[in-house]
């Protein structure tokens, strides 16, 4: 697991969700996981999260799968909210 992790590109994980224990405990190869856990650093402020998920609603390629609240809106919206994201992103950033 920790080769797909440490990785980067597509076809690669990008996320891991651990609902109870401990995969460094569980997967072989314990302390190349243990390493590309530690490694792992999470946005810290809820607009970089935001971001994120609007880069995701741009990226997916079926409406289907996309959350309700997006799947009727314009892409110019999509884009739109990206941008103001993205602006107060580096503001926040740079201060």
């Amino acid at each position: 697991m920790a080769p797909e992790i440490t990785t980067p590109g597509p076809g690669q994980i990008h996320a891991l969700l651990v609902s109870a224990g401990n995969p460094v405990l569980s997967v072989p190869g314990t302390a190349d996981l243990e390493a590309a856990l530690e490694d792992f650093i999470p946005p810290y402020y809820p607009t970089e999260i935001d971001l994120q998920n609007m880069v995701a609603v741009l990226e997916c390629t079926s409406k289907s799968l996309l959350p309700k609240q997006y799947r009727d809106l314009e892409r110019a919206e999509l884009i739109r909210r990206t941008n103001e994201l993205l602006a107060a992103s580096r503001r926040m950033s740079e201060s």
